[in-house]
């Protein structure tokens, strides 16, 4: 079984504690929804159309400025044949959308729409919506009217929990599309394996190599325009909390910034900012940074800025960047010859591993308490999640802008087992179209689609992150938490204790890395700080979480 096959099956049969950090509102437990109301007017499940009399459903989305039609929308059309019902859309501004659905739930949901899609709203805010009765609990038409759906909770063993909240009730449909190359070493250190040949170096496999690489990119002059303007390790602001400095810290101990640092060892739940290893990596970081080994650019550009550093005229300045992918522009097309991928490095103490970003499942769609047929609005939502349908909402009209891939196509990865599955004809993402929605609703995709993309040969940039995606797959720990499903009577609390800490802690780390705190004279300040903030509360809600989940 190849690394990746492997990797992907640990993922697809792990059985974990999941949840989400966010959340906003009051709540109380309410019952969860088991009675079921055949709507007469539609027919079985998985017969088409979906209803067996027209109706329309109005669907609340936020308006994106390259959909030219929503109406005149191929992607509309379909789901229209296929429901026999006209879709009536109401638009949500594309900026502060959560900000208009909160009025309008707050204001009493008078207003609200049949189906709101494409608004990802936390747990919290589920579970309070759900309470007050502006949204419905979906229970009883997962249980007796679903169809694609079902393909995916038997794909994917955690989905399921995922979206259950702790009131047993499931408020939303999901989109849920998940691409390996956007998950695995989202913190990816690409290094100038020119320069290292120049300078007589192989490839640095701990950080003690690589700081010894670094002294030598700042103080050698491996560029040749003898000029000291080398810059010999860059992150930037774009990056996460760290800005890129996640990719060492990896050397240090499990870096999990999906669950914002939370991590389960041995069934007890860690706040890796609270270990004596974040320390560790504080002042690895620390060094480099006052030896100038690590450029100023990492705390104070972000990728834009960083931009014209990367692709700097004439010769190149930059020894290792992290990125998650190389994105040289025409003008030094040529340094993609130059960069490499660097796996992550062993530390110290023998630690190693990449960082690993999870997909989890958003709010696709919720059905609000306006909806005169709600079973045939979840079989909309449950459509979505067909696997033709969730590729033509993000790549268009299948057999026009893209098709299933012949057998014998280039795929990045079929030599690890994963067979052709779509090539894309025609880009219509980023662009003025009327062939989907955006991405935004319901969905399901696994990684065999992304994994399969038929790609060319000559496209430069995807056959960097391909390949990349395989060196750092073998250090990805992928059985780990993905989300924490909090109990949604304290969830508002838990919200802003995690916020305040995530603020604190990556302010507190920048401080300490730059010099202007010392980490070794400060630490038992920085955890009284912690406690004082709720760390304890938080770990303690946690781990209840993670305990509810693997019972």
């Amino acid at each position: 079984m190849t690394v990746i096959k492997k990797a992907v099956c640990i993922l697809m049969t792990a059985t974990l504690a999941f949840g989400s950090l966010a959340g906003c509102g009051k709540n109380t437990k309410g019952a969860v929804n088991t009675k079921y109301e055949k709507d007469e007017n539609l027919n079985e499940v998985g017969a088409f159309p979906v209803c067996k009399e027209k109706i329309t459903l109005r669907v609340g989305i936020p308006k994106n400025e390259f959909i030219t039609d929503y109406d005149d929308n191929t992607f509309t059309k379909k789901l229209e044949e296929m429901m026999n019902c006209d879709i009536e859309f109401e638009f949500l501004p594309s900026s502060d959308t959560m900000q208009k659905v909160e009025l309008m739930m707050n204001s009493g949901g008078d207003e609200l729409p049949d189906i709101i899609c494409g608004v990802n709203f936390t747990d919290g805010a589920l579970a309070g919506y759900g309470d007050a009765g502006m949204i419905i609990p979906l229970n009883a038409y997962y249980e007796n009217s679903a169809y694609y759906i079902n393909d995916a909770f038997e794909k994917e063993k955690d989905l399921k929990n995922m979206i259950t909240l702790s009131d047993g009730n499931m408020y939303y449909i999901p989109s849920y599309a998940k691409a390996l190359q956007n998950e695995v070493g989202c913190a990816r250190c690409w290094i100038n394996k020119k320069w290292l040949d120049k300078l007589g170096f192989k490839m640095p496999e701990t950080t003690e190599e690589f700081e010894n690489v670094l002294r030598a990119f700042k103080e050698k002059d491996p560029n040749g325009n003898g000029k000291a303007d080398e810059l010999p390790f860059s992150g930037n602001t774009s990056l996460g909390n760290l800005s890129g400095l996640e990719y060492i810290f990896g050397s240090f101990l499990k870096f999990t910034p999906k669950t914002t640092y939370l991590y389960a060892k041995g069934g007890k739940i860690k706040a890796g900012y609270m270990q004596d290893e974040w320390k560790d990596a504080v002042n690895y970081c620390a060094k480099l940074y006052k030896e100038g080994l690590i450029s100023d650019s990492t705390f104070t550009l972000d990728s834009n800025g960083f931009a014209p550093l990367r692709n700097n005229a004439g010769v190149p300045i930059v020894g290792a960047f992290v990125s998650m992918g190389l994105n040289f522009s025409a003008e030094v097309k040529d340094r993609y010859d130059d960069y490499v991928p660097l796996p992550p490095l062993k530390g110290d103490k023998g630690y190693q591993s990449a960082v690993w970003v999870p997909t989890i499942p958003s709010t696709g769609f919720v059905i609000t308490k306006n909806c005169k047929y709600p079973e045939a609005a979840f079989r909309l939502g449950d459509l979505m999640c067909s696997e033709e349908i969730t590729i033509s909402n993000r790549w268009g009209e299948k057999d026009v802008d893209w098709k299933k891939a012949d057998a014998d196509a280039y795929s990045l990865f079929k030599d690890e087992g994963y067979a052709p599955t779509i090539e894309v004809i025609n880009n219509v993402w980023a662009v003025p179209t009327n062939k989907h929605w955006s991405q935004k609703g319901a969905a399901y995709r696994d990684y065999a689609v992304s994994l399969g993309q038929v790609t060319s040969k000559n496209n430069i940039n995807e056959r960097f992150v391909a390949e990349s995606t395989k060196a750092y797959l073998p250090y990805t720990d992928m059985s780990d938490v993905k989300k924490f499903v909090y109990d949604i009577d304290g969830i508002a609390d838990i919200n802003e204790i995690n916020t305040n800490i995530e603020s604190y802690v990556k302010e507190m780390t920048t401080l300490f890395v730059i010099g202007e705190k010392n980490a070794d004279k400060e630490w038992d300040s920085y955890l009284k700080e912690l406690d004082n903030m709720g760390a304890n509360q938080l770990l303690d809600e946690t781990q209840k979480a993670h305990d509810r989940a693997n019972k």
